[in-house]
């Protein structure tokens, strides 16, 4: 792996390569490639069983994080080169998490328990102590709509006001929808972005006028909060030093293959020797 304080570390971070090598060497335009690659925005695969939430989970990804999450295929090829994986759950692991898992860099992939939020506190707390046993590895429980959630003005003074007239959140979320229900668009809306569990939440605490719900930005900042992502975050940073590793050694390979090629033969392997590599 690369030293993170060596000089080829401090160069690739700040793209001072060209005090590592001449810019007419042929091997420049490896590592020019490869300091494009080091400093580039943690890149992220959603993966998981169909269904369960993987689209969503990447856009609260990159939302939240700034980070580049895309939705990954088993196998395929994007899938080898994205620094992180995040293995998404519905429910107690099946063989084909297992599978997956197993076929995943450990130390690089963070296991979820999505759409935490449409499940009772207790049962989401027992399906994660199930997953964490059955799979050998923390589990973090989050909702990804609730992570990018967003309540603008006018839907939040429609929320007050079914609030007020003691409307709650229906067990099925169809009933929320009836046609005789008035501003059905604005209900299909917050349904999609909220789901019924964040609407229900917005409710129960309009109802009682609670501090969290004082104004649309509050609602939203309270959503939010209650999505999990300040624990997948944390999860995420224990996996960093993992990744720095990861993108070490594909540095270290783009410059052996450059050196087998006759590519500033040289200079490159003076680098692997003291450039802290």
């Amino acid at each position: 792996m690369i030293d993170p304080t060596g000089p080829l570390a401090r160069a690739l971070s700040s793209g001072s390569i060209g005090q590592l090598v001449a810019p007419d060497s042929p091997a420049f335009g490896t590592l020019d490639a490869a300091a494009r690659r080091y400093v580039q925005p943690l890149s992220v695969a959603v993966v998981g069983r169909r269904g369960v939430g993987r689209d969503t989970m990447a856009r609260a990804l990159c939302e939240r994080f700034g980070v580049a999450a895309f939705v990954a295929e088993r196998g395929s090829g994007v899938l080898a080169g994205a620094d992180l994986r995040v293995h998404v759950l519905a429910g107690a692991p099946r063989r084909a998490d297992h599978d997956m898992l197993a076929a995943s860099p450990r130390e690089r992939t963070v296991v979820v328990l999505g759409k935490a939020d449409t499940l009772a506190a207790d049962a989401a707390d027992r399906l994660v102590r199930v997953a964490s046993e059955s799979l050998a590895r923390p589990v973090v429980a989050v909702s990804q709509l609730s992570a990018c959630s967003t309540v603008s003005d006018d839907e939040f003074e429609f929320l007050r006001t079914l609030a007020a007239d003691g409307e709650a959140m229906p067990s099925m979320s169809g009933h929320f929808l009836a046609p005789a229900r008035p501003q059905l668009q604005m209900r299909a809306d917050l349904i999609r972005r909220l789901d019924a569990a964040g609407i229900g939440r917005a409710l129960t605490l309009l109802a009682v006028d609670d501090l969290s719900a004082a104004t649309a930005a509050a609602l939203t900042r309270y959503l939010r909060a209650t999505s999990g992502f300040d624990a997948l975050r944390d999860a995420i940073e224990t996996c960093m030093p993992a990744v720095a590793a990861h993108r070490g050694a594909q540095v270290r390979a783009s410059l052996e293959l450059a050196a087998a090629a006759g590519a500033d033969r040289d200079s490159v392997e003076r680098l692997l020797q003291t450039g802290g590599v």
